[in-house]
C-alpha cells in the first residue's frame, strides 16, 4: 500500500520526533515501497591523483540513477558503489576499496605516492689507442 496525499505519492518526506529532523525518501525492497534515510557521499583525492570515479552500479531507491556521483551526492541505504582512480605522471595511487555497500555517509579518501625519479648520470667510455689534445681538451684517435 503506497502512501498518497490526496492523488499525489510523494517521494520525500521530514519525520520530527523529539525536536530531530530525519530527512526520509522512499526505497523500493523488492515489490515494496518503504522509508529510507537518505546519506551523503564525499569524495576526496590527495596530490598527484588525476581523477576519481564514483558510480552507483544498483540501488534499491527506484528514484535513484545508477551513473557517475560527485562529492556531496546522495546515497541511500543498500547503493552499491564501485569506485576507479588514476594518477598523475610520475604518481602510484595508494591502495584504496574498490566498492561499497552503503549503510551511512560514505567518505572515498583517495591518496598517491611520488615514484622516485632515478637520475642516470652517463660518462664516456673511451677504448683502444687515443691521444689527448691538451690545447683543445679534447680525444682523438
Amino acid at each position: 500500500m503506497a502512501l498518497k496525499i490526496g492523488t499525489v505519492e510523494p517521494t520525500e518526506i521530514k519525520v520530527v520526533k523529539d525536536g530531530v529532523t530525519t530527512d526520509l525518501t522512499v526505497l523500493k525492497c523488492g515489490n515494496t515501497a518503504v522509508w529510507g534515510k537518505p546519506f551523503t557521499l564525499t569524495v576526496s583525492q590527495g596530490t598527484g591523483v588525476a581523477s576519481v570515479t564514483v558510480n552507483r552500479t544498483s540501488s534499491p531507491n527506484q528514484h535513484a540513477s545508477t551513473s557517475a556521483l560527485s562529492s556531496g551526492a546522495t546515497i541511500y541505504y543498500g547503493d552499491v558503489l564501485s569506485v576507479s582512480a588514476t594518477a598523475s605522471t610520475d604518481y602510484t595511487i595508494d591502495p584504496y576499496t574498490s566498492s561499497y555497500t552503503v549503510t551511512g555517509n560514505i567518505a572515498v579518501n583517495i591518496s598517491a605516492t611520488q615514484q622516485p625519479s632515478y637520475e642516470l648520470a652517463y660518462a664516456p667510455v673511451i677504448s683502444g689507442d687515443y691521444s689527448y689534445d691538451e690545447q683543445g681538451g679534447s680525444y682523438w684517435l
